[in-house]
């Protein structure tokens, strides 16, 4: 899925959708098919397929970024190695 003139939205690779309609809510189930990861939503049954869809890929997305963390990026402020830019103040 991608956006216009924009960056590519969600993970690479194959992306399963399913709905099921559960009374007045709509389930959505979406499998990334390389990692086999599986997430489900819940939502009104009227919201729109686009919609929901787009909830469950942005959930998809988040469950695989926090099973493959990257390490966190150093803050511009502040050098972990020298100390600098902490605040250094005895209360």
């Amino acid at each position: 899925m991608t956006r216009p003139g924009g960056p590519a939205l969600g993970p690479a690779g194959e992306i399963l959708f399913e709905f099921r309609r559960m009374g007045t809510l709509m389930k959505v189930s979406a499998v990334h098919v390389p990692t086999n990861t599986e997430v489900c939503i819940g939502g009104p049954a009227n919201a729109g397929e686009a919609v929901l869809k787009a909830a469950a890929l942005r959930r998809l997305t988040y469950v695989l970024a926090k099973s493959n963390p990257e390490p966190p990026a150093a803050h511009p402020y502040s050098d972990r190695s020298t100390g600098a830019g902490r605040l250094d103040r005895e209360i």
